[in-house]
């Protein structure tokens, strides 16, 4: 397999899909605070900078028509921008309110410098788990859950996946007003399903499918996985999986929910990167999880060498108990849910490759638990207290 391009994804942050410098010199604008930004049919005063990454900056801004303030995202690469906006021309098919997605409004170009404008939103789901310094819990996660799904159903319906799911793309319209009501954002790696072929490297390495890490066939599921990393993440305060290295999210998948049979690892394209087959006699053989050490030789890229608490829990219904202490009998049946939810949506690692194949009516079905534990989805939720509870534990910042 020596041949094959070996992907060293968020170890030297090769993947477009994981964290780079935004301080990148290739910045075509200095734009500034006070500034007026116009096109053909508007202006806009730049009020703050609220956002920056690999693709450039976002800014909060005054339509100086309307008087309403919108986000404009402001692009380093014009590529880049044609890529996002034929996306967003797709979504326009979509009802941004009813299917909880960011709503797009104009794109336009100022002296070769690319601008695209959306509705102006909250605060993302990261955002807000750590400036309260604490988890979600299953009742708070509920609404959310439900919300999201209702999004990848809409994107299902024309073909797209996300592809780019994690707590930064997902934020709350107004917290305040409009407690967990969120809405799903940045399409800009979404890509058409007819065109995703098995080997693709995409997804942030701490919500990446075993099937992208493996090279397995790739369908919409994926996101259902990255919905489920993305839970967890609300329930736990962190991450399950590492997003620092490809090799240790592997080891934490085997930790939690054990190695994916033989079969689906012999079907794997990227196999030969994380595990190592053992000839026991001639005609037995089977797979094993390789050493950092094997895996450096493989890729020639060394894994973090971080210690990840989830690697020593058990399984992950285990990791849910041990992280929770209902004190009534809905809170218990509200954890049970979600315990089974997460399950649901990351059961496919066991069973289910080499074409994993978990559709959005099996996670709606795996949903209605959750929502049973209450008659109304929305019933009874309030935004929750900075406070840390007794059973609440503090995250690092």
């Amino acid at each position: 397999h020596c041949e094959q391009d070996v992907f060293s994804r968020d170890e030297d942050k090769d993947a477009k899909w994981d964290n780079c410098d935004p301080s990148s010199p290739n910045e075509p604008f200095q734009l500034k605070q006070e500034e007026i930004i116009s096109n053909k049919s508007t202006q806009y005063l730049v009020l703050d900078f609220i956002g920056e990454g690999c693709f450039g900056k976002v800014a909060k801004c005054l339509n100086l028509k309307t008087d309403k303030t919108t986000a404009i995202k402001i692009f380093k690469d014009i590529k880049e921008h044609k890529e996002e906006v034929k996306m967003l021309e797709q979504l326009r098919a979509l009802d941004p309110e009813k299917n909880n997605l960011l709503e797009y409004i104009d794109s336009f170009i100022i002296q070769d410098v690319p601008y695209v404008t959306f509705e102006m939103l909250d605060t993302s789901l990261w955002d807000f788990v750590l400036q309260r310094r604490a988890p979600l819990t299953p009742k708070e996660i509920r609404p959310i859950a439900r919300q999201l799904l209702v999004a990848f159903e809409a994107l299902k319906s024309i073909g797209l996946i996300h592809t780019d799911l994690k707590p930064d793309n997902v934020m709350f319209v107004n917290h305040k007003d409009e407690p967990f009501k969120v809405k799903l954002i940045d399409f800009g790696l979404a890509m058409p399903a007819s065109e995703v072929k098995t080997g693709m490297i995409m997804q942030p390495c701490g919500y990446r499918a075993p099937e992208v890490n493996l090279g397995l066939p790739i369908c919409e599921a994926i996101d259902m996985w990255g919905l489920g990393c993305t839970l967890a993440f609300l329930f736990f305060g962190q991450g399950i999986f590492s997003g620092k290295s490809t090799y240790n999210s592997v080891k934490t998948l085997c930790c939690l929910m054990g190695q994916p049979e033989d079969h689906i690892l012999n079907a794997g394209g990227y196999t030969w990167q994380f595990f190592e087959k053992e000839y026991y006699t001639p005609s037995y053989s089977a797979w094993r999880l390789k050493t950092p050490r094997e895996f450096k030789d493989a890729t020639g890229v060394w894994p973090s060498t971080e210690e990840w608490c989830f690697d020593t829990v058990g399984t992950l219904e285990e990791a849910v108990k041990s992280c929770s202490n209902p004190t009534d009998f809905i809170e218990r049946e509200d954890t049970m849910a979600f315990s089974n939810l997460l399950n649901g949506l990351t059961a496919a690692a066991r069973v289910r490759f080499p074409v994993r194949e978990i559709h959005l009516g099996e996670v709606r079905y795996l949903l209605s638990p959750l929502v049973a534990c209450r008659s109304v989805l929305e019933q009874d939720i309030e935004p929750p207290s900075c406070s840390l509870g007794a059973s609440q534990q503090p995250i690092a910042p």
